[in-house]
C-alpha cells in the first residue's frame, strides 16, 4: 500500500513543489507555483490528484489493462 510519505517523495521529485497543509484539515498537499496537484484526503490512505479535463477524459476512455 501506497503511504503519505512514498506520495511525498513522488511529488516532490519534481521542481518548484512545495508542500503546504490545506488548514480546515491539516492534510499535506503539493503545488506547483500555487497550484495544487496532488493532495491526501483527511484518513491518509486517500490521495487526490488534480488533472486537466483534456487527461482526464482520454484516460477514462482508455482500454483498461
Amino acid at each position: 500500500m501506497t503511504s503519505t510519505n512514498d506520495i511525498r517523495r513522488w511529488a516532490t521529485a519534481f521542481p518548484e513543489v512545495e508542500e503546504t497543509e490545506r488548514f480546515r484539515f491539516h492534510v499535506p498537499v503539493f503545488e506547483v507555483r500555487g497550484r495544487t496537484f496532488v493532495g491526501m484526503g483527511q484518513d491518509a490512505t486517500t490521495a487526490v490528484f488534480r488533472v486537466a479535463e483534456h487527461d482526464r477524459n482520454s484516460s477514462a476512455a482508455a482500454p483498461k489493462r
